[in-house]
């Protein structure tokens, strides 16, 4: 499984996904539509991944929840 918590940003309150960086390693697999869990400040998140503006290789993660342990 490929990790793409070193791939997420954040600005404000939104958290994105550049894939374009991606080109230069292994294949993500991912598309829009998906569901994804991440890793972001000591944190665990799912979040649903969806196309952002124009540019190819770039997704924004909406519906972003923290995962808490039970």
């Amino acid at each position: 499984m490929f990790k793409v918590d070193d791939y997420v940003t954040k600005e404000g309150d939104r958290f994105y996904v550049d894939t374009e960086e991606w080109k230069k390693g292994p294949e993500t697999g991912i598309e829009e539509g998906d569901i994804i869990k991440f890793n972001f400040d000591g944190k665990r998140y799912i979040a649903k991944v969806v196309k952002f503006g124009n540019e190819p290789g770039l997704f924004e993660l909406i519906n972003v929840k923290e995962v808490v342990k039970i």
